[in-house]
């Protein structure tokens, strides 16, 4: 995976290559007292959950789960820079 994160129609393919991995990541949230929505695909092919109040695609959850980064705290700070970098464009 490139390192800028997926691209379009990556995070429904990242599923596809690691549903057992997507499936451990929503666990360990609703575990940890998270709420997380069912899937939905984007209008760009992506597929994407609501998580702490922010949405992340499968790919993005994939990245946090791998990097342990996969809590409450990990998610705010991947929001906030994710937001960051949207308004440095």
């Amino acid at each position: 995976m490139e390192k800028g994160g997926p691209g379009k129609g990556e995070a429904v393919k990242e599923y596809f290559k690691r549903p057992l991995d997507v499936i451990r990541a929503i666990r360990s949230l609703n575990s940890s007292g998270s709420l997380v929505s069912l899937p939905f695909v984007t209008a760009s092919g992506e597929m994407s959950f609501k998580v702490e109040g922010s949405e992340l695609t499968a790919g993005q959850m994939l990245r946090l789960l791998d990097e342990n980064r996969l809590n409450s705290t990990g998610i705010r700070q991947f929001c906030a820079n994710r937001a960051k970098a949207a308004g440095a464009d």
